[in-house]
């Protein structure tokens, strides 16, 4: 089993050596792809959410085997409050799962949304923002993007 924490891309000859190339993503695939998935779910207005995926040699590219739609009140939750929520859904979503994958039972998709992607340094500008404070208000956090107030 492969689960990477982080921002890795592995090259086809050493996921090969696994039989289970997971990644437990808190976004809802292929949407938030990349760096902050939390963080633009909820500033680009997608559907935030939870998905596992077979890691292959892109970013969060890989066949989805499963995924959850999680709705939030922003004016109630902070980045922080929502990514608890996601992490706690992401490994229930797995455990309730665990042996239909490890059986193969579930062969998963390709998406056919386009997605989308964010690359580190876009999160950091915007976090530099907010004085990289997830406890940062989503509703507030979203009027300081919409205005545009990124360097």
């Amino acid at each position: 089993l492969l689960n990477i924490c982080g921002y890795k891309i592995l090259k086809k000859n050493f996921l090969e050596k696994f039989k289970y190339n997971l990644n437990l993503h808190p976004s809802y695939l292929p949407f938030n792809r990349g760096y902050y998935p939390n963080l633009w779910s909820h500033l680009d207005g997608n559907q935030s959410g939870v998905s596992i995926h077979i890691i292959d040699e892109g970013i969060d590219t890989g066949r989805i085997l499963l995924r959850k739609k999680i709705n939030f009140d922003v004016n109630c939750h902070t980045f922080s409050s929502s990514y608890d929520i996601l992490k706690k859904e992401i490994e229930n979503l797995f455990i309730s799962n665990w042996h239909q994958i490890r059986l193969n039972k579930i062969k998963g998709f390709k998406p056919l949304e386009k997605g989308t992607f964010h690359f580190k340094k876009e999160g950091l500008d915007f976090l530099k923002k907010i004085n990289y404070n997830w406890d940062t208000n989503i509703d507030h956090a979203i009027n300081i993007f919409k205005k545009g107030n990124l360097s």
